[in-house]
Order: C-alpha cells, then structure tokens, then sequence
C-alpha cells in the first residue's frame, strides 16, 4: 500500500503528538503511524497488556526496561510530573526549550496538587523527610484535580478518567483537524532518495506499508528510534544511551489505612540531590500487581508480606545514567550498570530508608527492590546524530523525542518530549521548501 502525505510522524508518543498536533494546525497533511494498538480500555494491569514492551530484560541484574506501545506511548504508564527541560540541554545546544515548556504548563494546567488530592503515607514521607531537614516539596502534575479521583491507584495503568494528561490527547485534538492515524504499523527504516528522506516503509496489519512524504519525524522513543535509523544507514545512532535507572524502597506503615500504592504516584519528593549526586527521590509505590513482583523478586523475597501489602509505602531514587552501552539494528540492548550508578542507587536507597524510619516504619519491614529503568533517551544525541533543528544526516529526516538528549538526564521526560516535538515541527514548519 504506497501513501502520500506533506509528513509522516513515526510514533504516537508525547513527542510525535506534539510534532504531529502541530504540523496539522499549520495546514500539513500529516500521518502518524503507530507500532502499537489505538484505543481500548486503560486503568488496569489487564488493559495494558497489549499497549506496553517487556522485552528488554537489560543485562544489569535484574533491571527491566517497559514502554509503552499504543497511542499515548509511555505516557499512558508515567506518574504525571512535569520536569522543566534540563539546563544543560540549552548550555550544551544553544535550543532553549523553556519558553515552550511554559506554554504547556500553561495550556495543560500543570501544578502541584491540591491538599485534598494529597494521601496519607505521601503527606507522612514529606514531613518526615522534612523533619530530617530535606527540601521535600510537592512536585507538578500532569493531572486535572476536576477529574481525579482520590486512591484509585490507577495513574501508572493509564487513567480510564483522563485525569492524568497522555499523549493520546493531542492525537485525538490533531485527528479532529486532518490527521490520519494507522495503528499497529511498525515502520521498519526511512526511505531515501538523492541523500533526501521521501518516506518510510514498514509493516501494518494487513501487509506491507510505504508511506511517501516530504518529511520524516521519527519519535519512536529512545529505543525505537535508533533502530529505524541505524536501518536507514545512521550507524552513530544507538551508540550510547541512558536508561534513568531507579530502584524503590519500601516498608510497611501500620497505621496508614491504605497505604502508598493507592495514593497518586510522585506527589512529593526532593531534587536537593540531583546535580551533586545525581539522585533524586519521590514518594511512590508500584501498583498491586507490579509491588508483588518487587517482593517476590527482592532478596531476600519479601513475599510474607504480601497479606499486609495496603500497609505498605515506598520512596522512589531515580538517578542519572552515563550515556553508554549500544542498541543495534534488530533492538537488543547492551549497558552495564556503572559504578557510579550504583553509588547513586545505594546513596538514595540510604536516604529513603532515613525517612521511612522517621515516619514510622519499622526496620525489619524495610526491603528495596531490584534495579528497574525508566525512560531511555540520548540514542541519538543532538551534535552527533541530529543537528539544532533535530534533522538528520538524512535531509528531512527529523527526530523528536528523548533521544535527541545529549547527556545523561534522570528526570520524568514528558514534558520535555512534548517540547521537543513542537520545537521540531516549528523548526520543520519555518523551513519548509
């Protein structure tokens, strides 16, 4: 099936909608095509089964790298804190996505919680880790206080009352002013002619697909991303990337009636450690099903304490990963976990286990889970894949998403995916030929 469009946008994550959102208001013929499923019912462990990747086990003990795949992308599955754009990305690349980052913050509302939105054990881990003397803050949100519901757990299942903003918001806006979606589409490498993208090719649920167009955005994410273009012929792509691993530590609180995995994730936390040490922590505890699995897997197992698991409260480390290892043509990953990384992990996993004692927890309830990842990007960093205006070696061949990133980053990515997505198609849009 050969197709025509002004541009075609590979991915319907929060980059892509925003790039896609944004060509379709300037009058573009556009098509996103996604590798996974449209619509469906989200808020549940069962309802994301066929929207979300686990098969990149990383060879780091027990690390698990999980994206979404379906529209929305991983923005289906993220806590909903918002993350200004990093300093460095601006210092190191002369592209200064604040004043678009404001716009969205505008636009969508973003703001800390109100007080009624605030749970019980995420209120107990803020006072105690201030009573310690950390700057633990409640963070931004990507939600909609109108529409949340209090302890209903389901902010990293997905959000069934879009209350939590997911890129599937700005691909619904941009279908209502032309845009043409094709799900279940894996595009599989960019064509090229004279040196000049003019399409891609993949595969879509009833056969082989090539869409022809005079402009390429790949927003595949930090691991779909690098493959097509190493595809495609770009083999800097994939030579690094960063993972943003995190570990959770958890205790059980016996006077909290229900306990964290019920109170919407991330809602307070601190970044008093993240340009020294790299860290920063957070309130949170997985969902039900995902929580058995880190005591099950956590050594020692803590599977004893399953019974008790609405007692339970978790603090969150994500750190900063070092921009190494390689994703090759076919998808596989090679990383190891860094000695500093470890350090990062043990030093939060320290501090989560101050606080959770001052609030209450006792020490032989105390476990931390083994290593998991979170947003992967800097796979195709701006200066060696991508230039100032996100294009590739592959004239209007774009990129926007987090692997755009240069350096190490360890913060939650949406909004700066969002910013890069609008950025691209701005850039695109002001020299369009």
């Amino acid at each position: 099936m050969a197709l025509e469009y002004d541009a075609v946008v590979v991915g319907a994550g929060p980059g892509g909608a925003s790039a896609a959102r944004e060509l379709v208001r300037a009058g573009r013929k556009v098509v996103m095509l996604e590798y996974g499923p449209d619509g469906g019912r989200i808020g549940s462990h069962l309802s994301l089964i066929n929207k979300i990747d686990l098969k990149n086990a990383l060879p780091l003990g027990h690390e698990v790298m999980v994206r979404g795949l379906a529209t929305g992308g991983s923005s289906l599955i993220y806590c909903g804190t918002a993350t200004k754009p990093a300093a460095f990305i601006r210092e190191r690349t002369g592209i200064d996505l604040d004043p678009l980052a404001d716009q969205f913050i505008e636009e969508l509302g973003v703001a800390p919680l109100p007080d009624s939105l605030v749970g019980e054990s995420a209120l107990r881990i803020m006072e105690s880790a201030q009573r310690l003397g950390l700057e633990w803050q409640l963070l931004p949100k990507f939600i909609d206080p109108s529409k949340c519901v209090p302890h209903c757990g389901e902010c990293m299942l997905g959000c069934r009352r879009e209350a939590k903003f997911t890129a599937r918001r700005f691909v619904n806006e941009a279908r209502t002013m032309g845009l043409t979606l094709r799900p279940k589409t894996r595009v599989d490498r960019v064509i090229t002619e004279g040196g000049k993208a003019v399409g891609v090719f993949g595969l879509g649920p009833d056969g082989p697909v090539e869409v022809r167009a005079e402009k390429v955005i790949l927003a595949a994410g930090g691991l779909g991303t690098p493959i097509i273009l190493k595809r495609s012929g770009i083999d800097e792509a994939g030579q690094g990337f960063f993972s943003d691993p995190l570990v959770f530590t958890y205790g059980l609180l016996e006077d909290v009636d229900r306990g964290s995995i019920y109170d919407i994730p991330m809602t307070a936390g601190t970044w008093q450690f993240h340009e020294k040490e790299g860290v920063m922590m957070t309130d949170l505890a997985e969902p039900w099903m995902l929580l058995m699995a880190s005591m099950g897997t956590s050594w020692p197992p803590r599977v004893d304490q399953w019974p008790r698991m609405r007692r339970t409260v978790g603090i969150m480390t994500k750190v900063k990963d070092p921009v190494s290892g390689t994703i090759d043509a076919r998808g596989r990953l090679r990383k190891d976990l860094e000695p500093e990384v470890r350090w990062r992990l043990a030093f939060g996993d320290r501090q989560a286990r101050a606080i959770l004692r001052q609030a209450g927890v006792r020490e032989p309830s105390l476990f931390t889970s083994p290593v998991k990842a979170a947003h992967p990007g800097g796979s195709a960093p701006i200066g060696r894949v991508v230039d100032r205006n996100l294009e590739t070696d592959i004239k209007n061949c774009f990129v926007a998403d987090a692997s755009v990133v240069p350096d190490e980053l360890g913060t939650p990515v949406v909004l700066l995916a969002l910013c890069i997505g609008r950025y691209a198609a701005q850039t695109m849009l002001a020299n369009w030929n």
